[in-house]
C-alpha cells in the first residue's frame, strides 16, 4: 500500500473516531437525561421550544335557585324594602361559597309584615350571587290591598312562591303574555284582589304633584280602566261580577272616550248604537244612582255638544255635590260662557268660587256686573279671587267698588284689591292707596301698596 493511501485511510478513521465521540454521547443523553433548557435548545436548533399549557380546573356551574327554593334550603338570607306601588327592592346574602343565580318569578308574592300594601311581581328577575356575595335588585311588581298605605323604604316582607288566590294567578299568566302600561297592570290586579269600585280607584291611586304632594288627579285614565277590565277578562275572570263593571261608571264616562276600542267596548257592554250615546247620556242625567250622573255629566263635556249646556246647567244644582262638580268642569270644558256667568250667583260657595275662576281665564267683559257684586260676598276667599278676576278684565268700570275693598276686615281681600287697582292703572286709586298706606298694619300690604303707588305715578 503505498503512503500516500496510508494517510487517506488514517484521516478517515480519525475522522470516524471523532463524530463517534461526539454525536453519540448526546443520543445517550437525549435518550436517557433530562431535557435541555429552553433558552440552548432554541439556540442549538433555531426553532421555539413550546412549554405545554397546564390543564385549569374546570368552574363549577352556578346553582340556579328560585328566591324561595334557596330560602327554604337556607342557602341565602334576604332583605326586602319597598319602593313605592310598582317595585319592591330584594338583597340577598349568600349563606354557602357556591355560587348561585337566584330567579324570583313573576307572581312571587310579598306578604308586607306591617300594615302597607302586599305586592306581587310582574316579570321574572335574577340574582347573580356569582362572584359576590350580596347582590341587590329592583322587581317590577304591583300593590294589592288598595286600603293600606303605599310601601316605602321602611316596608319589609315575607316572601312566598305565589299568592294564595287563584283568580291572581289566572291574571298574572296573562300579564306575563301581554304587554300592559304599569297603570293599567296595577288596576287589573286591585281589581282582581280588591274588587275595586271606581270612586274608590279615583280617590286612591292619584299621581302627586308640587301642587298636589299628597295626591291630585286620578292616575288611572278612562282608557287605563277599560283596559285593565278587559286584561282580567281576558285571564279568564268572569268581570261582570266585579264592581268596576258592575256599577257602569267606568263604562259610561269611557262614551266619551276617544279611543276607538275604548268606546267601542263600552258601547257594547252597555248594550248601545253608535247614535244612541248623547240620548243615553241624557237619560243618565236622571238616574237615582249619583255616581251615574255624575259620569254622565263628566262625558257629556268630554263629547263636546253644545246641546249639553242646558242639561249641564240643570245638573250644576244637583242635589249631590259631586255631580255639581262634573257639571261645572263639562261647562268650563264647553266654554259656556253665559251659563257661567248664571252660576255667579250660585248657594254653593264652592261653585261660586271655581266660577269666578273660569270666568277670570274666559276673560269676557259680560261678567263684570256680576263680578263686581261678588265683592260683597259673605265668603273671604270668594271676595279675593274676584278682586284677582276685576284685576285681569282691566274695566275702569271696577276701580270705585274696588277702592270701597280697601276697607276689607280681611287682610288677604285688601291686597288682592290693591293689586287689582294697581293692574288696571287707574289714577283714581292714587289718594286711596296712599290713605290705606298711613293706617295699614299688614307687612305684605304695605308692599303691595307701595308697588301699585310705583305702577300708577309713572
Amino acid at each position: 500500500m503505498s503512503a500516500r493511501r496510508k494517510r487517506i485511510l488514517i484521516g478517515c478513521l480519525i475522522v470516524f473516531l471523532v463524530m463517534f465521540c461526539c454525536v453519540i454521547p448526546g443520543i445517550f443523553s437525549r435518550l436517557n437525561g433530562p431535557e435541555p433548557s429552553s433558552s440552548i435548545a432554541s439556540h442549538a436548533t433555531n426553532t421555539p421550544v413550546k412549554t405545554p399549557t397546564p390543564l385549569l380546573p374546570t368552574p363549577t356551574p352556578a346553582e340556579v335557585l328560585t328566591i324561595t327554593e334557596a330560602l327554604n334550603q337556607e342557602k341565602i338570607v334576604v332583605q326586602t324594602e319597598g319602593a313605592g306601588l310598582s317595585a319592591v327592592r330584594v338583597i340577598a346574602e349568600r349563606l354557602e361559597p357556591l355560587s348561585m343565580e337566584i330567579t324570583i318569578p313573576i307572581g312571587t308574592f310579598f306578604i308586607n309584615q306591617g300594615y302597607a300594601q302586599d305586592m306581587v311581581s310582574l316579570q321574572t328577575t335574577t340574582l347573580y350571587l356569582t362572584q359576590e356575595e350580596t347582590a341587590k335588585v329592583t322587581v317590577k311588581a304591583a300593590c294589592a290591598n288598595l286600603h293600606r298605605s303605599v310601601p316605602n323604604e321602611s316596608s319589609a316582607f315575607d316572601i312566598i312562591a305565589s299568592p294564595e288566590q287563584e283568580e291572581l294567578k289566572y291574571l298574572l299568566v296573562t300579564i306575563e303574555q301581554e304587554t300592559h302600561t304599569s297603570v293599567v297592570e296595577q288596576v287589573a290586579v286591585w281589581i282582581v284582589t280588591d274588587d275595586v269600585s271606581r270612586p274608590e280607584l279615583d280617590s286612591r291611586y292619584v299621581r302627586s304633584s308640587t301642587l298636589f304632594p299628597l295626591g291630585g288627579k286620578p292616575a288611572a285614565s278612562d282608557e287605563d280602566v277599560i283596559r285593565a277590565i278587559i286584561l282580567v277578562s281576558e285571564a279568564g275572570i268572569s268581570i261582570a261580577d266585579k264592581n268596576i263593571f258592575a256599577e257602569r261608571i267606568s263604562l259610561v264616562r269611557a262614551l266619551a272616550s276617544t279611543d276607538p276600542s275604548t268606546q267601542n267596548y263600552a258601547i257594547e257592554s252597555l248594550g248601545l248604537m253608535g247614535e244612541d250615546i248623547f240620548s243615553f247620556l241624557v237619560s243618565s242625567l236622571q238616574e237615582d244612582t249619583p255616581e251615574i250622573r255624575r259620569a254622565a255629566a263628566y262625558a257629556l263635556g268630554k263629547l263636546g255638544d253644545q246641546q249639553a249646556v242646558d242639561l249641564l246647567r240643570g245638573a250644576l244644582y244637583d242635589d249631590h255635590a259631586g255631580v255639581r262638580r262634573e257639571a261645572l268642569d263639562s261647562l268650563i270644558q264647553l266654554e259656556a260662557v253665559e251659563a257661567l256667568i248664571e252660576a255667579l250667583s250660585h248657594p254653593d260657595e264652592d261653585i261660586r268660587r271655581s266660577v269666578v275662576r273660569a270666568v277670570d281665564d274666559l276673560n269676557d267683559p259680560r261678567a263684570l256686573e256680576p263680578l263686581i257684586s261678588l265683592l260683597e260676598d259673605e265668603n273671604n276667599n270668594i271676595r279675593q279671587v274676584t278682586c284677582f278676576a276685576l284685576g285681569d278684565l282691566g274695566d275702569a268700570r271696577a276701580v270705585q267698588p274696588l277702592i270701597d275693598v280697601l276697607s276689607d276686615s280681611d287682610e288677604y281681600v285688601r291686597k288682592a284689591a290693591v293689586e287689582a287697582l294697581g293692574e288696571i292703572g287707574d289714577p283714581r286709586a292714587i289718594e286711596p292707596l296712599k290713605a290705606l298706606l298711613t293706617t295699614e298694619q299688614d307687612q305684605d300690604v304695605i308692599e303691595s301698596i307701595e308697588s301699585a303707588l310705583r305702577r300708577l305715578e309713572r
